[in-house]
C-alpha cells in the first residue's frame, strides 16, 4: 500500500528562504555595481562604497571607534588640501559620531559634564572676540573652528573611554606607538643613521615619542611583579625611535620628564613604606632597583650601539654639538626668529593679538619681516612654541585662557596621582600624570598641542587624565 507523504512548510522556514533570496540579489547586485566602477575607473566612489559597511561598524562599536582614533595619531596624511582635511580629522569626526550614537542609545551612563569643559568654553569664547579684531577674519575663523572641533572630540572621548576603559585607551596609545617606533627605527639604521627617520607621523613624531618614553617608564616602574619588562623593552624601542629624529628639543624633553618620573616614583614609594601603607613589601626597593635596572640597561644599549656604530650616530651628534657650541645656526636660528617675530607682534598687539590663525601672514601685517634674510625659509610657519604663538594671535586675552586650560590639565593628573591607591591605579595615574607635566612644560617652550595634528593627541591624554581624576575619586 502506497502512503503519499507530504512537506510542510513552516512559516519562519519560509521567511528565511526569502530572506536569503534578498541576500543573494543584493550581493550579485552589490557585485555587478562594484565591477561597474571598477571598469569605468571610478576607483574614489568605490574606495567610498567598500568603506561604508567598515564605516557603520567602527561607529557602533566603540572600542574600534576608539582603536582607529588612535592608530590615526601616529599618521600625519592630508587627503583634501585645499581645506585642508586630514585623516586625523576624519579619525575624530568618526570619534564624534560614535559617542553621539553611544548618546542617544544610553543616556543612561550621560554624567556630569567635565571641569575643563568651562576651559574650552572659556577659550572658544577669547578666540572669538579675538577673531572679530583680527587681521584675517577668514584665517581667525577657521582656526576657531578646528578648536571647537577638537572640543567635540574631547567630550566624545570622554564619554567613550567610560565603555573602553582607561587602562585600555592608555596603553592601547603606548604599544601602537611601539610598533611605530619599530617602522622609525628601520629606514634610520638601513641608512647608517644618515636620515631623519619620523615613519607615518612625519614630522610629529618625535612630540609622540617624547610623550610615550617617560609614560612608559610609569608603567614599568609601577607595574606588578614579573609583568613589567615589557613595558621597558617597549620603551626602549620608542627611545630609540626618538634618536632617529634626531629632534634635539624632543630627546632633552624626554630625559628631564624621565629623571621626573623616577623622582615622583620613589618620593610615593618612600612614603608609602614609611607610614607602612604597603602596596608591596618592598615596594621601595623594587622602585630603586627598577630604576637602576632602567637607567643602566638604556645607558649600556647606548654605548653599545655608539662603540658598534660610531658611524651610524655622527651626524646626530653633530647635531647635539652644533646646539651647544653655535646657538645661531639652522633650526635654532630659525626658531629665534620665530619666537622674536611672535614677541614683536605681541607688543604691537597686546590685548587681543593679531587674530587665530593669522601668523602665518605676518608679512603681510609687518612688511617689514620681509626684509630678513631668513624670511623665505620661515614664511608661512607657526612660532614653534605654543606660549609665544598665542600671544602674537590672541593677545593677553587669548593666552590667559589657553593658560588656564593648560594648568588646570595639569590639576587634573596630579589630583589623579594623589588620590590613587594600589599599584594598577598608580600606573595609570603615574603615566597621565608625567604627560600632563610634560603639556605644560612643552607649552611654555616648545610644541603646538592647540592647533593640527597636535591637538589630537592632546585631547586624547585630556579625555584620559580627566576620566582617571573620577575614577579614582570614587575608590
Amino acid at each position: 500500500m502506497n502512503q503519499t507523504q507530504t512537506v510542510s512548510i513552516l512559516p519562519e522556514d519560509f521567511n528565511k528562504s526569502v530572506f536569503a533570496l534578498y541576500l543573494i540579489f543584493f550581493a550579485v547586485l552589490s557585485v555587478c555595481g562594484l565591477s561597474y566602477l571598477a571598469w569605468k575607473g571610478q576607483f574614489i566612489y568605490l574606495l567610498v562604497i567598500l568603506f561604508l559597511p567598515a564605516l557603520v561598524l567602527i561607529v557602533v562599536r566603540p572600542k574600534l571607534a576608539l582603536f582607529q582614533y588612535t592608530f590615526f595619531l601616529f599618521v600625519s596624511q592630508v587627503v583634501i588640501e585645499s581645506i585642508p582635511l586630514t585623516i586625523t580629522d576624519i579619525a575624530g569626526i568618526i570619534i564624534i559620531a560614535s559617542a553621539a550614537l553611544d548618546f542617544l542609545l544610553n543616556q543612561s551612563k550621560s554624567g556630569s559634564v567635565p571641569k575643563l569643559s568651562y576651559n574650552f568654553i572659556f577659550l572658544i569664547i577669547t578666540l572669538f572676540i579675538c577673531a572679530v579684531f583680527a587681521y584675517d577674519t577668514s584665517l581667525a575663523f577657521r582656526a576657531m573652528t578646528r578648536v571647537i572641533l577638537l572640543f567635540a572630540v574631547f567630550l566624545s572621548l570622554v564619554r567613550l573611554i567610560k565603555s573602553t576603559g582607561i587602562e585600555y585607551s592608555l596603553k592601547l596609545f603606548f604599544w601602537l606607538c611601539v610598533i611605530h617606533s619599530i617602522a622609525v627605527i628601520v629606514p634610520f639604521v638601513l641608512s647608517g643613521g644618515g636620515i631623519r627617520s619620523f615613519g607615518l607621523a612625519v614630522k610629529f613624531f618625535d612630540d609622540l615619542s617624547m610623550l610615550t618614553f617617560p609614560m612608559g617608564m610609569a608603567l614599568y616602574l609601577w607595574s606588578e611583579k614579573g609583568k613589567g619588562l615589557k613595558y621597558l623593552l617597549g620603551s626602549i624601542i620608542v627611545f630609540g625611535a626618538l634618536i632617529s629624529t634626531q629632534s634635539r628639543a624632543a630627546f632633552i624633553f624626554c630625559l628631564i620628564l624621565t629623571a621626573i618620573v623616577f623622582l615622583f616614583s620613589y618620593l610615593r614609594a618612600r612614603k608609602l613604606e614609611g607610614s607602612r601603607i604597603s602596596l608591596n613589601s618592598s615596594l621601595g626597593l623594587l622602585v630603586i632597583k627598577r630604576q637602576i635596572l632602567a637607567v643602566s640597561t638604556g645607558v649600556g644599549a647606548v654605548s653599545l650601539l655608539l662603540l658598534l656604530f660610531p658611524e651610524m650616530f655622527e651626524t646626530i651628534m653633530f647635531r647635539f654639538t652644533n646646539l651647544y657650541s653655535k646657538l645661531k645656526i639652522g633650526t635654532v636660528l630659525t626658531r629665534f626668529e620665530l619666537w622674536q617675530n611672535a614677541f614683536n607682534a605681541f607688543l604691537e598687539n597686546p590685548v587681543v593679538g593679531i587674530g587665530p590663525g593669522n601668523y602665518k601672514v605676518l608679512n603681510l601685517i609687518n612688511p617689514t619681516i620681509r626684509l630678513e634674510f631668513i624670511h623665505f625659509y620661515i614664511r608661512g610657519l607657526n612660532a614653534h612654541n605654543l606660549l609665544l604663538h598665542y600671544m602674537a594671535e590672541t593677545g593677553v586675552v587669548g593666552t590667559t585662557a589657553m593658560l588656564a586650560l593648560i594648568f588646570n590639565q595639569l590639576r587634573g593628573g596630579r589630583q589623579g596621582w594623589k588620590d590613587s591607591f594600589g599599584l594598577k591605579s598608580s600606573q595609570i595615574s603615574g603615566a597621565l600624570y608625567i604627560t600632563s607635566i610634560m603639556f605644560v612644560v612643552t607649552t611654555i617652550i616648545e610644541a603646538a598641542w592647540f592647533w593640527g595634528f597636535a591637538g589630537y593627541t592632546f585631547v586624547f591624554f585630556l579625555a584620559l587624565i580627566v576620566s582617571n581624576q573620577r575614577a579614582v575619586a570614587k575608590t
